[in-house]
């Protein structure tokens, strides 16, 4: 019987090639394949879409039972605030499977929408997905809908290593030279040229950094390794070459998307990116957060070659850089603000120039110790302690609350309502006539990394009842929110503040 189902899933698939085979949920046999080339397919149409259903049933089974474990524990919490705790955690943790979940026609992987928004971000589906690999430890079947997520943005990265984000619908015109591949492209002076799918063409360190993490994790939490195959290989090395190109951002970089706000030195042993995490243009060119990410990502790169690849090469490039890095980022990112203790700088230039502030888009400063990073000048605290007061730009506060005494104030001085926002802001996201924030808006995913960050289980609690009393009644997160007004957010339906949310609620309060 066995037999005959292999060879019936067999049947269906268009190449074959090293296969990894494994039973999943139903039974069913699912065989993920180290392929021969960019459009060959995982699946058949039909079976992707019974994995989908079938991973979507655990991905619920699971969050109930969880919700369970949430209600019936953390005393700390009155029974109401664990009721609604119970319920966000079971939306916040499905949502991404059930919302963001869709077929990538031209060869049956996964595509992963925002929530919102139908392009797939590298970054955004990276996260929104990770917090599913504790499950797929222990089912095959939403093993294999983690790895034709991964196979799809290995695909892409393979397309265009600078692209962020991805539309199935064909590149963005506004943002890709033309070329004979795409004839109607407006963007003349931009370089190189986009891939088939490009929509985001703004380079951000960060995006294929989270591609290469989410890979580590799957095989670190799961122990299987089909999804670290010869593709995979291909563009963790292209990944390299990248950073290295980057280091050297204007002697060997061919890139161009938009004039530059400063000019960096090269060969400091930092990484150029164009775009933060937030999406917008870095000032000076070398973000530190998302350097420090490459510290820890080409660790994760030179380990995966080492123990599975078993590459000697792309290990020892992989290690060499993130040595290098890291010396960078202490010779060059650390400076004092306010009581002149040595912080982390947000982003430098490599001459001299330095900028403090933090930003709730990750990676970012706040989410050092989720991250990995080892703070190895111990600076870690007076930098968070900047991230977390009015000293920091991007940090607001319920001023009316607070003016008014209409909630009382922390025995910290701090007051009800205030968090780690961003000068981003999405608008146009919600349904006709929504008031949305405009300016001073506090973010969930703040929030959230204040929290998971958080050595002190009362300062958890208390980050964690500001999240459900912002929520606007939705048991879901949001982007932006006003302080003053948590019922004024901008967007409805964010995958990546609620995965990272039900993340945080495995860790700290659902054991």
């Amino acid at each position: 019987m066995w037999k005959g189902r292999l060879a019936l899933v067999a049947a269906l698939l268009l190449e074959t090639a090293n296969c990894s085979c494994f039973s999943d949920d139903s039974a069913a046999g699912v065989c993920l394949l180290q392929l021969k080339s960019s459009s060959s397919r995982l699946f058949s149409a039909a079976r992707l879409s019974k994995l989908h259903e079938e991973a979507r049933k655990t991905i619920a089974k699971e969050a109930e039972q969880v919700a369970g474990r949430i209600r019936s524990g953390n005393q700390e919490l009155s029974q109401d605030e664990r009721e609604h705790l119970a319920r966000m955690f079971q939306q916040t943790y499905q949502f991404s499977a059930a919302k963001a979940w869709s077929i990538f026609e031209k060869d049956n992987t996964t595509l992963v929408s925002t929530g919102d928004i139908r392009q797939m971000w590298l970054r955004d589906s990276s996260v929104q997905n990770e917090v599913y690999l504790p499950l797929a430890a222990r089912s095959d079947g939403v093993y294999a809908v983690l790895a034709s997520i991964m196979k799809r943005q290995v695909r892409f990265m393979s397309e265009d290593m600078y692209a962020s984000a991805f539309d199935p619908l064909g590149p963005n015109k506004e943002e890709c030279p033309r070329t004979q591949s795409c004839p109607n492209c407006r963007c003349d002076t931009c370089q190189p040229a986009c891939g088939p799918f490009t929509y985001q063409h703004d380079f951000e360190l960060d995006a294929p950094l989270f591609v290469m993490k989410f890979h580590y994790d799957a095989w670190k939490a799961t122990g299987k390794t089909a999804h670290l195959d010869q593709d995979f290989a291909v563009v963790a090395r292209e990944v390299l070459e990248l950073l290295r190109t980057e280091q050297h951002h204007n002697a060997k970089s061919q890139y161009f998307y938009k004039a530059e706000k400063s000019q960096v030195a090269d060969g400091t042993g930092l990484v150029w990116s164009f775009a933060r995490p937030s999406d917008d243009q870095t000032e000076l060119g070398y973000n530190i957060p998302q350097n420090m990410m490459v510290v820890v990502v080409t660790s994760m790169i030179s380990e995966m070659a080492s123990e599975v690849l078993k590459d000697k090469g792309l290990s020892k490039e992989a290690a060499d850089i993130s040595n290098e890095v890291e010396a960078a980022i202490e010779k060059y990112a650390v400076g004092q603000q306010g009581n002149n203790s040595k912080m982390y700088a947000f982003e430098v230039d490599g001459k001299g120039r330095q900028l403090f502030l933090d930003d709730a888009n990750m990676p970012n400063l706040l989410w050092l110790p989720f991250l990995g990073y080892k703070d190895r000048l111990g600076i870690y605290q007076d930098t968070r302690r900047y991230d977390l007061s009015a000293r920091n730009p991007n940090f607001f506060q319920d001023q009316q609350q607070q003016q008014e005494q209409a909630f009382p104030v922390a025995e910290s001085g701090r007051s009800p309502v205030e968090g780690l926002g961003s000068t981003h802001e999405s608008h146009g996201l919600r349904p006709g006539g929504s008031r949305e924030c405009r300016g001073h808006c506090i973010w969930h995913l703040g929030l959230i990394a204040e929290g998971t960050t958080s050595q002190n289980k009362s300062e958890k609690v208390r980050i964690l009842r500001e999240i459900l009393k912002t929520d606007a009644s939705t048991n879901l997160l949001h982007e932006g929110f006003s302080p003053e007004n948590p019922s004024q957010y901008n967007r409805d339906q964010f995958g990546w503040a609620d995965s990272f949310f039900a993340r945080w609620m495995l860790k700290d309060f659902a054991s």
